[in-house]
């Protein structure tokens, strides 16, 4: 039973806001102490990004797919023949071209972001049973890893999307295919080297069960490592889903993505720029940016770094 000494208000009312201001500060100055003008700068951009994306609906001028001929192939709004209804320009059907960047990089970013969690937790269970069971096991799962980085994955994508479809589930498992060998390879290499420490031959020794050892020791000694993995993984799956969109079997029209927007207007770079560089700047920034916050999660996590 609680008394008045420990009732939840006291206890809030005694550490709760000290101690939220104290751990806010603490926060502040470990963030100015690791946190370089480029990640701080990467952070903002990937939110100036992501915001609107995910609030398309609160942020877009105009529907994704409305047709306006009357005001086609018009100029971003800060030139002269441009206005500003039409802030980054139209398509050649008069479609908003910054409207469908922000519905666009809806489905690019879930398309990385799904695809990327499912490499993540099969590279990590794959390289995990590969590295702790090794003999047979090992062999068979390397085998398939090397096998999957000896093919040529766009040809192996179009095979696969030619023959299933360029459906969006399709293109989610194209590019988890893509991304599990570099998690099972890595983990694998950890694991490896966990088997020899010291914490680990003890739970074996005092009769610690394999699913035990590989769950409460070894797991959480891979976070660090598929934290850095993800993010980095995260980029190069939002560029291989805009190529697979510029060839043709990514995420089928009218239905926009920075990919296929980049596809379309690359014939009209001559007269209409914009339609094409703007996705591509906005799939360089976070890209970019992904790949900046990526290093510096390597950087923080690793502990044989003096810092």
């Amino acid at each position: 039973m609680l008394t008045n000494e420990t009732a939840p208000s006291r206890i809030l009312g005694r550490v709760g806001l000290p101690g939220i201001v104290t751990r806010w500060r603490a926060g502040q100055r470990w963030w100015r102490r690791n946190a370089t003008l480029a990640v701080q700068l990467s952070f903002l951009a990937l939110a100036l990004v992501i915001i609107p994306v995910v609030f398309a609906g609160t942020f877009a001028p105009h529907a994704p797919t409305a047709i306006d001929l009357r005001n086609r192939l018009l100029p971003p709004g800060w030139t002269a023949d441009g206005t500003w209804d039409y802030p980054l320009g139209t398509d050649s059907t008069g479609r908003d071209i910054l409207t469908r960047i922000l519905y666009g990089g809806r489905i690019s970013l879930a398309i990385g972001g799904i695809a990327s969690v499912i490499g993540l937790i099969a590279g990590t269970l794959l390289g995990l049973i590969s590295g702790y069971v090794r003999g047979l096991v090992d062999q068979a799962i390397m085998f398939l890893v090397d096998v999957q980085l000896s093919l040529p994955f766009i040809l192996l994508a179009v095979a696969v999307a030619l023959v299933l479809g360029n459906s969006l589930p399709v293109l989610v498992g194209i590019a988890a295919l893509s991304t599990w060998p570099h998690y099972a390879r890595v983990v694998r290499g950890v694991v490896l080297t966990l088997n020899e420490r010291e914490f680990v031959v003890a739970s074996r020794a005092v009769g610690g069960g394999h699913w035990h050892i590989m769950t409460a020791h070894m797991l959480p000694n891979l976070l660090s490592s598929m934290l850095v993995l993800a993010t980095l993984s995260l980029g190069r799956i939002i560029l291989l889903e805009s190529g697979l969109s510029f060839l043709g079997i990514g995420v089928r029209p009218p239905t926009p993505s920075w990919g296929n927007m980049i596809s379309d207007g690359r014939a009209f770079l001559t007269n209409a720029p914009w339609w094409a560089v703007m996705p591509g700047i906005a799939l360089v920034i976070v890209t970019m940016a992904v790949g900046t916050i990526g290093d510096w999660l390597r950087d923080i996590t690793d502990v044989t770094t003096d810092r």
